[in-house]
């Protein structure tokens, strides 16, 4: 659900989208721990379908990153 979904945005653009691996339930329950709250249902999904998502500019050849718009697990609780 959510790959398709950022994926559509960069539909006619310059730009793709690299997916990392799902994230584990043990860094979800970390993040719940830290946080001392449970995660929203939509985020949990999200990281579970994909660890954080960078975003790649594709310009005169060359393939840019240009960083994550969607952070991993590691980065939410750094």
């Amino acid at each position: 659900m959510w790959r398709e979904l950022i994926t559509s945005l960069a539909e006619d653009s310059d730009y793709t989208y690299e997916f990392a691996p799902p994230a584990t339930y043990f860094q979800l329950d970390r993040l719940e721990q830290i946080f001392a709250a449970s995660l929203p249902d939509a985020l949990r999904k999200l990281l579970l379908e994909s660890n954080g998502v960078r975003q790649i500019l594709h310009y005169k050849g060359e393939h840019v990153p240009i960083g994550q718009i969607i952070w991993d697990a590691e980065t939410i609780i750094w």
